[in-house]
């Protein structure tokens, strides 16, 4: 496997771009906005017309063959994720239009959703409720292929290596909400042949993603392609080429 290293501040916005065919074969460049979670807990939602519906609090993942996103859970009142009303969006009804999050319905449809109970794992273990919520937006229900991982949760599960042992454990995920992926998974290293100072982080491409192993996540990447990665001082975009080779990064964070 064939890695580089980039030194990123995570609240860099990273900006894939990839290309579609138009009818007439011409080709049009897409921009994929890929974005920290950390970094956009808290930012306002909006309904289509403008008006806010809430916050957003937690990202649901889904651990099939590659990670994905597949709901956002937007809190309406409360302060700091505590004593709002949360409801849960599919990711495929949330978009990024005119610098803001927007949902696709306006906010007397949302409020009619479905309140999310205090135990989510019951809640999205069950086909009837993601149903339900996708109806409420008018999309097609998710199918939720693998293991649920919710973002409130990362530091509960560590990344094990399939030849080397466990990496690390998780602090966070770079996803994109309006194309619903989740190209990277965030760890502090605690292998001490990796760099484990405060401010190291590695990003670990989901497209390398193995299985679950009750709360370890597999992953075949081996310790000496981090050890041996090049070196890049910074950059401003991944290209889609990058994203697709399964490309992993060594994040240096400020503090």
């Amino acid at each position: 496997m064939s890695l580089i290293i980039v030194c990123l501040i995570p609240s860099t916005t990273l900006i894939a771009e990839s290309h579609k065919k138009s009818g007439d074969s011409a080709m049009q460049k897409e921009t994929i906005k890929i974005v920290s979670a950390t970094n956009i807990l808290g930012y306002d939602v909006f309904d289509k017309e403008g008006e806010k519906v809430g916050d957003m609090v937690n990202f649901v993942l889904d651990l099939g063959d590659v990670p994905r996103l597949t709901h956002v859970i937007v809190m309406t009142g409360g302060f700091l994720d505590v004593g709002g009303t949360k409801r849960a969006v599919p990711a495929e009804a949330i978009s990024w239009k005119d610098d803001r999050y927007v949902v696709s319905v306006e906010k007397a449809a949302y409020t009619e959703g479905t309140v999310l109970p205090e135990n989510l794992d019951r809640f999205f273990g069950r086909k009837s409720n993601i149903e339900e919520v996708a109806e409420t937006f008018d999309v097609e229900p998710v199918s939720i292929e693998g293991d649920i991982l919710f973002f409130d949760r990362l530091d509960f599960h560590n990344v094990e290596s399939t030849e080397s042992g466990i990496l690390g454990y998780l602090t966070d995920v770079y996803l994109s909400v309006d194309h619903e992926l989740t190209p990277y998974l965030i760890i502090a290293p605690t292998d001490f042949m990796l760099d484990t100072n405060t401010v190291t982080r590695y990003a670990i491409p989901t497209t390398e993603f193995v299985r679950a192993e009750g709360p370890d996540l597999v992953f075949d990447i081996k310790i000496e392609d981090l050890l041996n990665a090049d070196m890049v001082e910074s950059t401003e975009a991944i290209e889609a080429e990058q994203l697709e080779r399964g490309l992993s990064y060594k994040l240096e964070v400020s503090q």
